[in-house]
């Protein structure tokens, strides 16, 4: 059984912190801590922190090294409007794509996360929620599509842990999963596709108060 090399356990393991807020946008990581919490190497830990500035996790900022990376209300609205069209445009393709095996797939991750939600299992509730998007969008077959969601991975992936601190979105998110995936079942692809687009709204109205009380740079750039 091969050993997975130590950098890619730093790896999954930091980004982890970062998605569930262990790490807050904006706070230094100093690989000295890192390394002794990881219990392992400076090397691994300098070399995973590389592999999440290359994705947008984390930044370098001049004499004072990584930090998690914090986006601004301007990036912020942006960021939500592409994602939006994007995921709007995926679920519309998805409709007319998605195979059986791929609906099966999806039903399992909203049973899985009807019963996190249930148990007040937000982490796996997140994982849930995260694979939901992912199999959706794989389900539209277009990689240029697909890439370009990629591309907004670190900032969704920071942002919707935030946006699950407020009562009741968590709920609001599962009931607006279940309403996609019937209207993708249903085959009716524009109004999948506005589903989607709304879902991302939805998200946004939340994320709007989140960020400002939070953590967000309120001066646009």
């Amino acid at each position: 059984m091969n050993k997975i090399p130590s950098d890619e356990i730093a790896y999954h393991k930091i980004k982890e912190y970062i998605i569930f807020g262990y790490y807050k946008p904006g706070e230094h990581l100093l690989e000295t801590e890192i390394a002794a919490k990881l219990e392992t190497s400076r090397t691994p830990v300098r070399d995973a922190l590389k592999r999440l500035e290359r994705e947008g996790f984390v930044i370098r900022k001049p004499y004072k090294g990584m930090i998690v990376r914090k986006f601004t209300r301007k990036e912020a609205r942006e960021a939500y409007e592409v994602r939006g069209a994007l995921e709007g445009m995926a679920a519309y393709l998805a409709t007319k794509r998605i195979d059986d095996l791929q609906k099966e797939e999806l039903s399992r991750i909203l049973e899985e996360s009807r019963i996190a939600l249930n148990a007040q299992d937000f982490r796996q509730l997140a994982n849930c929620n995260n694979r939901f998007h992912e199999k959706l969008v794989e389900a539209s077959r277009n990689e240029m599509l697909i890439q370009m969601l990629k591309n907004l991975r670190a900032f969704i992936s920071i942002s919707r842990i935030y946006v699950w601190t407020v009562p009741g979105r968590p709920t609001e998110t599962l009931q607006e999963h279940q309403e996609l995936f019937r209207v993708i079942k249903s085959g009716d692809s524009f109004l999948a596709g506005q589903k989607a687009a709304e879902h991302v709204n939805n998200s946004w109205k939340v994320a709007k108060k989140v960020f400002e009380q939070e953590w967000i740079n309120l001066e646009d750039r």
